[in-house]
């Protein structure tokens, strides 16, 4: 039965490496990357395997080779905080440990600009998903 849970617990953590590859955007790139552990541009069922069993053992906190629906919870929680963490981090830009109104709306302009494929000032529906699809590289 221990290695029928650990086994699940390694399917639904690919899986969820899967989920986070198949995003739009940066963070399932970034996945993508940690995925591929000998960084050659492509992601084996060995690297993925490897991936799995890293974050299982890290979710292990009591090292009983298990891992409990409170000791996913509290796996999940760590990483959005470390998200929350990175954001604020390029929020936060002058370094003073908050986030002011002028310094969101930097972010909201860079990011407008990307978007804005023409230039004039407006996104259309078809420039967002255009972003979209570059982001996702196809």
């Amino acid at each position: 039965m221990k290695k029928t849970l650990m086994a699940a617990a390694a399917t639904s953590l690919a899986l969820a490496a899967g989920t986070a590859m198949a995003q739009d955007g940066q963070r399932g790139e970034r996945m993508f990357d940690r995925i591929d552990l000998n960084g050659d541009g492509t992601i084996t069922q060995a690297e993925m395997e490897d991936f799995s069993a890293e974050r299982f053992v890290a979710m292990d906190v009591n090292g009983d080779g298990l891992v409990s629906l409170t000791e996913m919870e509290e796996a999940s929680k760590r990483r959005s905080a470390d998200r929350a963490g990175r954001r604020f981090e390029r929020l936060a830009a002058d370094g003073n440990g908050v986030v002011d109104r002028s310094e969101l709306l930097i972010r909201v302009a860079e990011r407008f600009e990307r978007l804005d494929a023409d230039g004039n000032g407006a996104v259309t529906k078809t420039e967002a998903r255009d972003q979209m699809r570059r982001r996702k590289g196809g």
